[in-house]
């Protein structure tokens, strides 16, 4: 049987680098909750703008296109989608933030 091969620097499989990065933990709140590092994140313009383009455009297209071809019945889905994972969302931050 041979040894497990790395695919990583030998230098740093043995350990011998000089500064090794600090890990972060996930942080995991009470109750079920688990805390994101939202803040870590620097929203930039161009950066916001690019995520949203990769998750609207292309659904956006679809439903465009469901309307285009006479398939008016796949498109109100689609809208009826959007409608119900907005919902959703919202519901459940209601949720999240409230105690019963």
């Amino acid at each position: 049987m041979t040894p497990e091969k790395h695919k990583l620097p030998k230098k740093l499989v043995q350990g011998k680098v000089a500064k090794s990065q600090k890990v972060e933990v996930p942080i995991i709140g009470g109750a079920g909750k688990i805390e994101t590092n939202w803040k870590d994140i620097h929203w930039t313009p161009v950066k916001l703008s690019i995520v949203l383009a990769v998750l609207v455009i292309p659904f956006l297209a679809a439903i465009a296109i469901a309307f285009r071809t006479g398939n008016s019945l796949v498109g109100v889905l689609l809208i009826g989608l959007i409608v119900f994972v907005g919902l959703m969302y919202l519901a459940l931050r209601y949720i999240e933030e409230n105690e019963f």
